[in-house]
């Protein structure tokens, strides 16, 4: 008979949580399997282990309770931080006890039985629950509620066609007000969201970084310098997240209010995407994938072609896709003059730097070990009036593709994709952050779906054909004139 039995009076009822109810009475099980043997090793990685995969349960279980609307959500969020605290004080007394093992069970049975079961109702009456869970991946049951159309108004006969003619008219403009008003609602409703959001991946790095230097202080005089060491660079690592995070925050901020500056001068389209490529051959590596780069015949001499081979046996991790440290962006600037151009747009090399970042990170983000990932720089013929040809860039991956239905919405900055079946997240700005700096330059970006898997981004720019079409390079603001908020505005 196992230390803590599964019981039919623990189900909560929603697949996702009880699947994870489960997982961690099974490690609270192992854990106290092991007390009784020799390996303090072995009772070491499954109490990391039961820590990690408690704190990913409560960041799901709480992201369903915002989509839900919990009202008692905060006080949820404080019962799950001092488990976590309570899990960390037990971690700094160097040893895994009956003491600790009782305390698990005791805990989550109650938390189940008492705090769990409070939100069911408010998780199960809600539809914007479904699309949040098919962002975290297992099933869920279906909690949809369909919209009941209101009942269409009775013609009167007796009315005269041309009262008729009106009262159409006015349910018309009555309709035309009311789709307004649910979209202007929806809007707000996907902000906060995108918010609550927000304030959990913000909170997930913080608590790392808090919980690791208290055993990092804690654990100086007595921890191996290995284990020491692993603290600094998980603390490095949440710490460049949360820089991240707060970045693209700043730049997504700026751009929507048309505050951000930009560079407007000759650049090598074909060079700068060659040099961020080889910036993530190493992450790509380590994630068993092949990154490559390949050129169109018009665009021959500015490009390497990095290629990476996928490592043997590759086990990719459940952590966010950390973005590499950015290399300072060299100079992508044109020749004194040119005949034939590489791939030469006008624009700012430090933004069309940090999109083409943003569309590898997100292929690595969706793409699975073994996969493939394709950027390519070409020329085609431009279908905007002014403009002999565009430069293209593409970024195609092999992974989880884009719903047909969120091919457009994707580029929002309120709204994630339902293919994050990580569920750790991401933010949903590095497209919209993408997108922005597309338009500033006169340019477009968009997806489409590749057959028979993936996704690909697909990004054009107005080509330069020879000095004389390049600007004058002082610096512009995005933005300044909204009419215009296509283009890169001389000042």
């Amino acid at each position: 008979m196992a230390f803590f039995e599964w019981t039919d009076a623990l189900t909560v009822g929603i697949p996702i949580i009880d699947s994870d109810h489960r997982t961690l009475i099974e490690l609270i099980n192992q854990m106290h399997d092991a007390l009784d043997a020799p390996d303090e090793t072995g009772r070491r990685q499954i109490f990391e282990t039961l820590f990690r995969y408690a704190e990913r349960h409560f960041e799901r279980e709480e992201r369903l309770m915002i989509a839900g609307r919990y009202p008692s959500l905060s006080i949820h969020q404080r019962s799950h931080e001092s488990f976590t605290a309570e899990l960390v004080r037990h971690a700094h007394s160097g040893a895994e006890t009956r003491g600790l093992v009782e305390f698990l069970k005791e805990w989550l049975s109650q938390h189940i039985l008492i705090q769990d079961m409070a939100y069911r109702p408010y998780l199960l009456a809600n539809p914007e629950v479904e699309r949040v869970r098919r962002s975290l991946g297992p099933t869920l049951a279906d909690v949809g509620i369909a919209d009941t159309p209101p009942e269409p108004t009775e013609e009167t006969r007796t009315l005269e066609e041309l009262i008729g003619s009106q009262t159409r008219d006015l349910l018309q403009t009555n309709a035309e007000l009311e789709e307004a008003v649910n979209e202007a609602q929806a809007a707000n409703r996907a902000k906060s969201i995108f918010l609550a959001n927000m304030s959990h991946e913000l909170r997930t790095p913080l608590h790392a970084i808090l919980a690791l230097s208290r055993l990092g202080i804690d654990k100086i005089d007595t921890a191996p310098k290995d284990r020491l060491r692993g603290y600094f660079v998980d603390i490095r690592r949440s710490g460049e997240r949360l820089i991240g995070l707060l970045d693209n925050l700043l730049d997504l901020s700026k751009l929507e209010a048309g505050r951000m500056r930009f560079e407007s001068e000759p650049i090598d389209l074909a060079k700068i995407v060659a040099d961020v490529v080889l910036e993530y051959q190493i992450l790509a590596e380590e994630r068993g994938l092949l990154l490559s780069l390949t050129r169109s015949p018009s665009v021959p001499s500015a490009m390497p072609s990095p290629t990476a081979t996928p490592t043997a046996t590759p086990t990719p991790t459940p952590t966010p896709t950390p973005t590499p440290t950015p290399t300072p962006t060299p100079t992508h600037s044109a020749p004194s003059s040119f005949s034939r151009p590489t791939a030469m747009i006008a624009g700012d090399a430090v933004r069309i730097a940090q999109l083409t970042r943003n569309l590898i990170a997100n292929a690595l983000k969706y793409s699975e070990a073994g996969g493939k990932i394709e950027v390519s720089v070409s020329e085609t013929a431009a279908a905007k009036e002014g403009h002999p040809m565009l430069v293209r860039l593409s970024v195609d991956d092999e992974g989880r593709g884009v719903p047909e239905g969120e091919l457009e919405s994707i580029f929002d900055p309120f709204i994630q994709s339902s293919r994050s079946a990580s569920g750790a997240g991401g933010t949903g700005l590095g497209l919209s952050i993408c997108r922005e700096i597309a338009r500033a330059h006169a340019g477009e970006i968009w997806a489409e779906h590749r057959s028979p898997s993936g996704t690909r981004f697909v990004a054009t720019f107005p080509g330069l054909r020879s000095m004389d079409d390049s600007p004058t390079g002082h610096p512009t603001e995005h933005g300044a004139n909204r009419q215009h908020r296509g283009s890169l505005s001389e000042h």
